[in-house]
């Protein structure tokens, strides 16, 4: 049996590591708004703020953000969420660890390896695709996501158990449709 982690907001407190990003691009005196104008340039390649940075004029590659930014990646670690290694470590062993993860795989990849999770998965996925339509074994693997509608795709092909992670607001809803739904993973007592 397999576990399939997602990533961002599943594994890794995005919302803090954006804000922390946006931080350091006002402190160089960069409007987000253009940042985020910049950001659609980008459509299809999955966010990396270089690629980013690279589309605003006038910034050049020896500017401070670039090398503030990277400093920042290179400090995910501590944006992993509390219950994440305590989880990890307590299935260890019966269970195989897969992260599943969609974005820019550049990007992702910089992040997981500076999270000081990647030892923890047997494999690393990281797609621009649905979840739903990848060449894996669904039927034995468990899925932790906080996207429901990444979720609902993955759950047409008859996975072993789908969790809805909401980190930041659950509603007080324990179940969509089939969906189990937990903040944290300290909920999930069933594999």
């Amino acid at each position: 049996m397999t576990i399939y982690f997602d990533f961002d907001r599943t594994l890794f407190d995005t919302e803090k590591f954006i804000k922390d990003m946006e931080q350091i691009i006002i402190d160089e005196n960069i409007e987000l708004d253009l940042f985020y104008q910049c950001k659609k340039y980008c459509k299809g390649k999955g966010f990396n703020p270089f690629v980013i940075l690279d589309n605003i004029p006038n910034i050049s590659k020896d500017n401070d953000i670039y090398r503030k930014i990277e400093e920042l990646i290179q400090n995910t670690y501590q944006y992993v969420f509390d219950d994440v290694k305590p989880f990890l470590e307590k299935y260890q062993g019966k269970y195989n660890y897969v992260l599943l993860s969609r974005g820019n795989s550049d990007f992702q990849l910089a992040k997981v390896k500076y999270s000081k999770l990647q030892d923890y998965f047997e494999k690393i996925i990281i797609t621009m695709e649905d979840k739903g339509k990848l060449d894996i074994d669904y039927q034995h693997g468990i899925f932790i996501d906080d996207y429901l509608d990444e979720l609902k795709s993955i759950s047409k092909n008859k996975p072993y158990q789908v969790i809805m992670i909401n980190r930041y607001l659950l509603n007080g809803k324990k179940k969509i449709s089939k969906i189990q739904c937990v903040s944290s993973l300290n909920e999930i007592n069933s594999l």
